[in-house]
């Protein structure tokens, strides 16, 4: 941030970008947990260390995790890149929507304790993954295909588009 801030001729700290950076998170959270509907995931992402590992190494893997809204920014969050449960957890906290998402073993705990407030979705594509890895079998090839027609359609008959209403979306 320092260094574009820079290019663009203003002279500005490390100490004023983080606490531009911080209040914008802070922003950024509100804005998302506010919607009724969030997709999330979470990808790696390589990380240089400041000081070699035992192993050699100066680059260890860490994850980055995101929420998208559909009325709200994207928001991106890092907690020293861990995958675990209790950085969606801390993250999510106070949502009370849906949360879209795949299967990866965090997200189970949607529905229940904490989080009884949030209903988990699934991500269709990733179902429609699981019928395509079944090769040898008819039945989940067409599913597979039925999926794929359905996204078609999706993408042709867009809310708003053509005069399109989100009566006849969910129809």
């Amino acid at each position: 941030a320092v260094e574009h801030f820079r290019s663009h001729g203003f002279d500005l700290d490390k100490g004023t970008a983080h606490k531009l950076v911080s209040k914008t998170k802070v922003q950024l959270e509100n804005f998302i947990l506010e919607d009724n509907y969030i997709c999330g995931d979470e990808t790696y992402q390589k990380v240089r260390l400041l000081a070699v590992t035992d192993s050699g190494k100066k680059i260890k893997k860490g994850y980055i995790w995101v929420f998208v809204s559909m009325t709200q920014p994207v928001y991106f969050f890092h907690d020293d890149g861990s995958r675990s449960a209790e950085v969606f957890e801390k993250e999510i906290k106070g949502f009370n929507g849906a949360f879209q998402c795949d299967y990866y073993s965090r997200y189970r705990h949607i529905g229940i304790g904490n989080l009884k407030d949030m209903k988990r979705l699934p991500c269709l594509q990733h179902i429609k993954r699981k019928f395509l890895d079944i090769k040898d079998n008819n039945t989940a090839q067409q599913m597979a295909r039925r999926f794929s027609l359905l996204y078609h359609f999706e993408h042709k008959h867009k809310t708003g588009k053509d005069g399109w209403t989100d009566d006849e979306h969910l129809q």
